[in-house]
Formats: C-alpha cells, sequence, structure tokens
C-alpha cells in the first residue's frame, strides 16, 4: 500500500495528463486546488481491491480526481458520509438464487457497474470503465462522477435527486430546485416514451436519484449541449457545482 504524500508528486500529475485529458484543459487555479483536494481525499478515504484487483496509485489518483471535481468549489467536508471506495477489475457480479421445488436454483448472475450506499458509507467502481469514462470526457457518460453525485445526494440520508443545498436563502433554492428539477425529469420521461434523441441519457428517466446522477455526467461532459437546451437545468447545476464548464477550453476544441 502506498503511504499517501502531503505534496502532489510528479508521478502522480503525469496520471492526471494521461488518465484524465479535460485536467490539462482546466484553469490553473483549478489544478492547484483539484490537486490539494486529491490529498486530503486520499488521506480521508480507504481504497480497497476486490475480486483479485491490486489497487494502485494510478487507480487512487483516477477515481480521486473526479470524485473531487465535483466538490472543487463546494464548502464542507470531502463526502462526509464516505469512508471506504470498494474497486473491481470489471463490471460488478452477483448470482441471482430462487427456490424451485424446496431446491435452490442459481440463475444467471446480474451485473452493473457500480453504486452508491451512504448508510453503509461505500462506493462500488468499475475501473474499466472507470478509466473509459475519464479518457472520454465528451459522451456524457461518466461512472465515478455518476456514482459520487449519488453520495452528494445521499448526504441528506435521502436519495431524491435533491442534495444539501448550500446557500443563503434554502428554503427559495430548495423550491427552485425542486421545480426545475421535477420539470426536467418529466420532460425526459416524456421524450423517452416517444423514442425521441435526447442530451440527457434515457437512464435519467428512472427515477429522480438518477436524473440528478446523470445530469450531473451531461453536466461536466455535454456542458454546452446542456446549456443550450436545458438552461435552467444547468443553471442550477452551475450554482450547485460552482463551476462553468461550457466556458472551460477543452469544450472548444
Amino acid at each position: 500500500m502506498t503511504i499517501h504524500k502531503k505534496i502532489f508528486i510528479s508521478d502522480w500529475e503525469k496520471i492526471l495528463e494521461n488518465n484524465i485529458p479535460i485536467y490539462n484543459f482546466l484553469p490553473s487555479s483549478l489544478q492547484s486546488k483539484l490537486k490539494d483536494l486529491i490529498l486530503i481525499f486520499l488521506d480521508d478515504k480507504r481504497f480497497f481491491g476486490c475480486d483479485g484487483l491490486e489497487i494502485t496509485d494510478e487507480i487512487r489518483i483516477t477515481i480521486s480526481a473526479q470524485a473531487c471535481l465535483l466538490i472543487i468549489n463546494r464548502k464542507g467536508k470531502t463526502y462526509p458520509l464516505l469512508s471506504s471506495i470498494l474497486i473491481y477489475p470489471d463490471s460488478i457480479n452477483k448470482k441471482v438464487e430462487r427456490i424451485e421445488n424446496q431446491f435452490v436454483v442459481t440463475d444467471m448472475r446480474r451485473s452493473w457497474l457500480g453504486d452508491s450506499n451512504a448508510r453503509k458509507g461505500q462506493i462500488r467502481i468499475s475501473w474499466k470503465h472507470a478509466q473509459l469514462g475519464a479518457l472520454n470526457w465528451k459522451d456524457g457518460q461518466n461512472l465515478v462522477l455518476h456514482e459520487f453525485a449519488h453520495q452528494l445526494d445521499q448526504e441528506d440520508s435521502c436519495a431524491d435527486g435533491v442534495p444539501i443545498l448550500n446557500c443563503l436563502n434554502p428554503q427559495h433554492a430548495y423550491m427552485t430546485w425542486n421545480k426545475i428539477i421535477t420539470d426536467e425529469y418529466k420532460r425526459l420521461q416524456s421524450a423517452v416514451e416517444n423514442n425521441m434523441v435526447t442530451v440527457i441519457d434515457e437512464y435519467g428517466a428512472t427515477d429522480l436519484a438518477e436524473f440528478f446522477a446523470v445530469a450531473t455526467e451531461v453536466f461536466f461532459e455535454k456542458p454546452i449541449p446542456m446549456k443550450l437546451n436545458h438552461s435552467k437545468l444547468y443553471k442550477i447545476l452551475s450554482d450547485f457545482y460552482g463551476l462553468d464548464p461550457a466556458e472551460w477550453s477543452y469544450f472548444s476544441q
């Protein structure tokens, strides 16, 4: 197990540059803040390899950087309910068993890529898909951003698409948030039902919690299309995360 350093060493910087292309296009002030936050994150959270996976600095830095980008301009602790990050080499599999004629029958395995459980203080992530999500930062799909957005949503012990809002006027902010999120969620549901092409992935139509997580992926990876097609949603997410990705030079290439 690597001992965490008090400074951000050059090998870690190379991991950021190679594994997370958008890092190279962030304003220098955000790059510095991100590295500082990663150091705090690494000291505060424990990584565990599952299914034979060995945890390396590449895994820690790649996942920590994406997680910390979500909270880079947010006040408070780094995911206060989260203590453990379980990393799998590929999809997470589980055997599904049922009772048939008094015998236990094992069906096909159920697979998924990751999940977040604030009550248990853990997140589970497929390393393969975490890598793919970081390398392709323009497809609107990012497993790490998705699961850590769930963690933010769950900080109030309720997975409902309404995270804790840091603001001066909470009552007004929550009313605005609920209206915009609900309206956009219904809009996505309608689009999916009518087989329309959408900026926000159709998985966001599952429920409000998934909508918030999927919208977060799009906010960070397709900010310009979101700002053009879902301006109110973009605005509340920009206020929540304290960022305006549509202005980053990465998206003007």
